[in-house]
Parts: structure tokens; sequence; C-alpha cells
């Protein structure tokens, strides 16, 4: 990612540098990430706070054996997107906000040799968000296309955890039965703190493109107590017996310190 910011400051050097309009007190854009020569998308939250975070699965729920994490950013993947305003002429605000959540419903129906017929629903979800607010001081001049500027950025995170529900009905001409599993794993939340050195080259007066690394301080605290409940029922011959259950658990991870942040990368700025 270095090479990448130096070699792209190396080019912006190089080209014509005649007068160009730069973004003025009063004036608004939006902040896309160039992934590729083909592909512009919104920014990958999958790197900031939450990034390389994991829930552990005790139970083994979804990836079939116990103990063993899952990543956040492949669980629930995100975007986020930059809104910038300038109060003046060489200071502007910015804001991240990124949303992301998962939801999963799967339903089978089948016979039994027993004459019977069996349904299972089975249901995930989970939401995280991610907030940045910070300033960008720019250095530049409007006699130059490109727009030098370093600022920093305030982040949060948060993810509500895992909510996971698996009920099974079977019936018959004389006998049916329901079971019930449903399972709650804790989430987190992340707080850092990031400077941020960057630049724009603007091809026209309304959008620019560049690059912005960031080195900062980020902590993440994921977990608390899990809990999983099972409850089971069966009439048959006019007789019902029921069944239930409960587990409960804790599981915490942690991690924090000084390294790259999730700004580093091409971005492409559109303005108003």
């Amino acid at each position: 990612m270095k090479k990448l910011f130096v070699i792209l400051c190396m080019l912006s050097v190089s080209l014509t540098t005649f007068s160009q309009d730069m973004p003025a007190e009063g004036s608004s854009g939006f902040v896309f990430n160039v992934t590729g020569l083909g592909s512009v998308a919104f920014n990958n939250y999958g790197q900031t706070l939450l990034g390389g975070q994991s829930i552990n699965d005790p139970l083994g729920i979804f990836l079939g054996d116990p103990g063993f994490p899952i990543p956040i950013n492949s669980l629930i993947p995100q975007n986020i997107l930059f809104y910038k305003n300038y109060i003046a002429d060489d200071m502007a605000i910015r804001v991240g906000f990124g949303l992301g959540s998962y939801s999963d419903k799967l339903f089978t129906g089948d016979s039994l040799f027993a004459g019977g017929y069996s349904e299972n629903t089975t249901k995930a979800s989970s939401f995280s968000v991610g907030l940045s607010v910070g300033a960008e001081k720019h250095i530049g001049s409007g006699e130059s296309k490109i727009d030098p500027y370093a600022g920093a950025d305030l982040m949060f995170a948060f993810i509500n955890g895992i909510k996971y529900s698996s009920e099974t009905d079977v019936t018959g001409e004389d006998f049916s039965s329901n079971e019930l599993f449903e399972v709650n794993y804790p989430g987190g939340m992340g707080i850092g703190l990031e400077v941020l050195l960057g630049f724009n080259y603007f091809f026209t007066d309304n959008f620019a493109i560049g690059a912005e690394a960031g080195l900062g301080f980020m902590h993440t605290g994921i977990g608390g107590e899990w809990t999983s409940d099972y409850s089971s029922s069966s009439t048959s011959g006019g007789t019902t017996t029921t069944t239930s259950s409960s587990d409960r658990g804790e599981m915490k991870s942690s991690g924090g310190g000084f390294g790259v942040g999730s700004t580093a990368g091409v971005n492409a700025s559109i303005f108003w």
C-alpha cells in the first residue's frame, strides 16, 4: 500500500499542473474507493475497526466444529461511504457511515419412512454499523490540480452479535412433534483515532482521483455471555411429552494497537 501511495504521488507530480478550480467553502462531495481499472466501489468496511476481528462459535453452529472463530469480514460484508463538506476554502469536515447485515433463512421439507412429514426452518441474523467523523486541512492552491491535505478521523464500530434458530415440526397420522433450538452469540464494539495524509488530483472542476493513508490507534472488544436454549414436545396416542434445556457460557476477545488504518487506498471524489 505504501508503494502504491508513493507511485501515485510521483505520477501526479509528473502531470502538467494547469490551473484548476478546487472545492471551496460550501462545496460538498462523496468519496469512493477505486478497487481496479474497471471497478469502482464503496470503501471496504471489512478493513475498518471490526476488520480482522472474529466472533467465536463455541457450539459449532456456523462452522460445524465447536470453538472455531467466525471472521466478521466474511460473515457480514460491509461498505462505507464518505461525505465531505468544506466549511472554509482550506478546511473540510468528513463523515463516514457504514452498514452491514446478515440474514439467512432456509426451509426444507421431506416425507418420512414412518408415514409422516418433516419441516425444518433455520434462521440466522446479525447487524453492524460503523461511523467516523473527522476533518481535513488542505494545503494546496488554486494554481495547481494537485490538492494535498492532512487530517484526522475518530472512528466507531458496533456489531449486535448473532441470533440463530432451528425449528423442526413433524406430523403424522397419529403423532406430531416440535423441536426448537435457539442460540445468541454476543457482539461488541470498537473505537479508533487515526491521523490522515492524502492528496487529490483534479481532472475537472468536479472530479478528482487520489490516495490517502492513515496511521492511528484502534481498540476492539468482542464477546460476553452466549446462550443456547432447547425445547421439544411430542404427542403420540393422545399423550404429550415436553423437555427443555439451557446452556450458558462466556467468550471474550479484544485487540488494539497502532497500525495503518482502513483509509489506505486509491479514492475517486465527486464534488458539487
